[in-house]
């Protein structure tokens, strides 16, 4: 477990890496920074796409902390919906009106009795009104 987190944790920083400096200045705005950091990362711009800009320690981990509380923000969105319906379920459990002792399976006019079915009866099919 341990060697597949410290594998994932490598791969993450790589492609953190890879993205460059625009997310560093997207981070600092986001974060409310002054003008003149801003500026400052805007200078450290690629020129070309194999340019390496030197990023800190701190940007990696400032991105890398806004990715994990998009994660867990919709982590927990998830965990919400799924109460939600546990709940709808129980309700509608709750509101099932009960199983009738009796039902009685009427002809095709609707109107003369062709079988009777105890309420929980596997075969019992259309046509049916509850005995109780």
């Amino acid at each position: 477990m341990r060697k597949l987190r410290g594998e994932r944790n490598a791969l993450a920083w790589r492609r953190l890496r890879a993205c460059g400096v625009d997310l560093v200045r997207l981070a600092l705005a986001r974060e409310g920074a002054e003008p003149g950091v801003i500026a400052a990362a805007q200078r450290r711009r690629l020129e070309r796409v194999n340019d390496h800009v030197p990023l800190t320690h701190l940007d990696l981990l400032r991105f890398l902390e806004r990715v994990q509380l998009g994660d867990l923000e919709r982590t927990r969105r998830w965990i919400a919906d799924a109460e939600r319906r546990h709940a709808e379920q129980a309700e509608g459990a709750r509101r099932r009106p009960p199983t009738p002792d009796w039902l009685l399976e009427q002809g095709i006019s609707g109107r003369s009795p062709v079988y009777l079915h105890v309420g929980v009866c596997w075969s019992a099919r259309k046509r049916l009104r509850p005995i109780t």
